[in-house]
């Protein structure tokens, strides 16, 4: 009646805990064991039978339907299991009923999807035969009103950003399939330091889906976990020749996802299709906007609850709502199917177009008071930006998009301290939209400038400033006038030519001012107080720092009050005032640390250290300074030049405190500590 496993069930006991739960409620009558392809349904329901068997003394039967394409098959392939023979006088699901009537009993329908239209036949089933139950594996719910849906998720997978060992790593599932598995090929295969995080990697990179797990660890025959890892970028290819004694589409991890998508409509395909363009999932209104102009909003919506029914998009909910996305696994297939469709490149403009409307409104709202929030959706959208940004930087992509999609982002990446990242979209942007017009081109030269001067590259910031400059001047456009003459005084700031700095910034702020620019207003004033600081004016500099303050809390933006009150509180140190520059120092790192913003994390780490040093804290001073030193080397975010001399000034102060041996300790501590503990140690009164 059912078949003997052939391999022990690794993982899934709290599931398996579950469904024994489920099924052993009187009130259940149907569980529906849903999952996608490769999940491992078929396994754990056998499992599930074999378990229960004591609960059902009329017999657990196991009915297997892969090989069941017809729906009015499936009652006479239950009757056949069942050994019940039809009659010309009554229906097969009367037979059915009369056999099974008082009987307690479970029945294990297997592979269901591709005969869903039987759900009819299994609820008249299911109603006229109280003491039955139904366990049915499938990769879309039956939609009956009897059915209890059991949604079944890939393996749980290790952490990678934890270090484990060996021993911990084989602690999950998913890891101690892989490698079980792997000894079934090579009997003496073992979980070493050496190859543990590869593993681990392997399963991450495969979604920890049992069957994909299983026909990567059968390569291990012929490819070490290193060389396996490395080829993963052609998964379908790669993940092939399962045992031949199960159905042919368990066989490959392409043939069980080409079944699924065998069993779609015409829309569900094209949709499936049309997924493949999102990179890190997507939320419904990009799904909807890239969707063709000819497909209506409940289509797309009913398609959409179909795909998410039928396990081919994962949905699952953030903070803000929810987001859809594809295993990679069939993102692979989706991606291949879209490749070789007649409508790749009008999708991927479609997306391209929507994400640079995306960044649009980004850049806008970066600079306000729902900063924070914009900040969180693009770094969700990450993925998606960049997908837009390689189609359309490169030759079939539209050049106007690029610059577009480049220039809006560059205060993102400054902010999300992706300073390389940001450098090399913005180059390549540059490149692809050369010989556009100059109001293209300026924002996407203006944020260039931004991202080389912040990696350390004054040179070329400096040329690209003046281009801008020049852009500015040439389209009449008087913000982007006064933002370049801002940027300019930072590279006078940066040579210590502090009065060609002063007349840049002063000229900035009289031109934003005129035209009620608020933002590069105090960003210029911002600036110039730092080199009024700069040359020891501390008054003249706290008053431009509180006035620049005023006007970024007015606006909501908290990536520039941080920056203020960082420099109010250097002010305040020089004139010995440490509770001001405490506090100030207090707020400013705690905004940069909600933003995520490394760079002005560091600089709030380096603030603290000379707070510190100053209270005779040299070893937590040191610490401090060494964190924020290696922090920048991460970020690529190097110190500017008027910020040296402060810094060489505060290593030799601390040398003198506490000797060569005792500093070079307290740096070595300070070098790896991660964000979070230096935040902490900062934040310690």
């Amino acid at each position: 009646m059912l078949p003997a496993p052939t391999n022990a069930l690794i993982g899934r006991r709290q599931e398996l805990a579950a469904l024994e739960t489920l099924l052993g409620d009187e009130l259940v009558r149907v569980v529906s064991l849903v999952g996608p392809g490769g999940s491992g349904k078929s396994r754990l329901a056998l499992e599930v039978a074999h378990q229960l068997q004591p609960m059902f003394p009329d017999g657990v039967f196991f009915v297997p339907l892969a090989s069941v394409t017809d729906p009015r098959l499936v009652l006479p392939t239950l009757a056949h299991t069942l050994r019940v023979k039809e009659t010309a006088e009554r229906s097969l699901g009367e037979v059915l009923a009369d056999r099974l009537d008082e009987q307690v009993t479970l029945l294990v329908l297997d592979n269901f999807e591709q005969v869903l239209p039987a759900a009819t036949a299994v609820a008249e089933l299911v109603s006229a035969t109280p003491s039955v139950k139904f366990l049915v594996t499938s990769r879309a719910p039956l939609r009956i009103s009897a059915e209890h849906q059991f949604q079944l998720p890939p393996l749980l997978l290790p952490d990678l950003a934890r270090p484990s060992s060996p021993g911990e790593l084989m602690e999950n599932e998913a890891v101690r399939l892989f490698v079980e598995r792997a000894r079934a090929v090579v009997a003496d295969f073992e979980l070493t330091e050496r190859n543990a995080e590869t593993i681990a990697r392997i399963c991450h990179r495969i979604d920890g889906l049992p069957l994909a797990v299983e026909l990567a660890a059968a390569r291990t025959r012929v490819l070490a976990p290193d060389a396996l890892l490395e080829r993963l970028d052609a998964r379908l290819q790669l993940l092939r020749g399962g045992p031949t004694d199960v159905p042919t589409h368990q066989q490959t991890l392409r043939g069980t996802i080409a079944w699924s998508y065998d069993l779609l409509d015409r829309k569900e395909r094209a949709l499936f299709t049309t997924c493949a363009v999102f990179a890190g999932g997507f939320t419904f209104d990009a799904l909807e906007a890239v969707c063709s102009s000819g497909e209506d909003a409940d289509d797309v919506l009913d398609t959409v609850e179909a795909l998410v029914s039928q396990s081919l998009l994962v949905r699952r909910e953030v903070l803000g709502g929810l987001r859809f996305g594809m295993l990679y696994t069939i993102r692979d297939y989706a991606q291949e199917l879209l490749g070789s469709s007649s409508a790749a490149q009008s999708t991927h403009a479609r997306h391209a177009g929507y994400y640079r409307r995306l960044a649009e409104a980004g850049a806008a709202g970066l600079v306000g008071p729902e900063q924070a929030d914009w900040l969180a959706r693009l770094q969700a959208e990450h993925g998606n930006l960049r997908a837009a940004l390689a189609w359309s930087t490169d030759e079939q992509g539209d050049p106007v998009d690029a610059l577009t999609l480049a220039g809006s982002l560059a205060h993102y990446w400054e902010m999300a301290g992706a300073l390389e990242e940001g450098r090399t979209w913005l180059d390549l942007a540059l490149r692809r939209g050369e010989g556009q017009p100059p109001e293209l081109l300026l924002p996407a030269c203006s944020g260039a400038g931004t991202l080389a001067w912040a990696r350390g590259d004054h040179v070329r910031a400096a040329e690209l400033h003046q281009q801008a400059l020049c852009m500015a001047r040439q389209t009449g456009n008087r913000v982007a006038e006064a933002f370049a003459l801002n940027n300019l005084g930072a590279q006078a700031n940066e040579r210590l030519d502090f009065d060609d700095a002063i007349a840049l910034f002063e000229q900035a702020a009289a031109l934003a001012v005129s035209i009620e620019d608020e933002h590069t207003a105090a960003m210029a004033k911002h600036n110039l107080a730092e080199v009024r600081t700069s040359r020891g004016e501390l008054t003249a500099a706290a008053a431009l720092y509180d006035d620049a303050l005023r006007i970024f809390r007015a606006l909501g933006d908290q990536f520039y009050v941080a920056a203020s009150l960082r420099g109010l509180a250097w002010t305040a140190l020089r004139q010995d005032d440490h509770r001001r520059a405490r506090d100030a120092l207090q707020e400013s790192l705690t905004l940069a640390a909600e933003l995520g913003e490394n760079s002005w994390i560091a600089e709030d780490l380096e603030s603290v250290a000379a707070l510190a040093e100053a209270d005779r804290e040299p070893v937590r001073a040191t610490v401090l300074l060494s964190a924020a030193d290696g922090l920048r080397r991460r970020i690529g975010s190097p110190l500017q030049s008027f910020q040296r001399p402060e810094r060489e000034a505060l290593i030799d102060a601390l040398h003198a405190h506490m000797g060569d041996g005792a500093f070079d300790g307290a740096w070595t501590d300070g070098q790896n500590l991660p964000i979070r503990e230096a935040i902490d140690l900062a934040t310690q009164r």
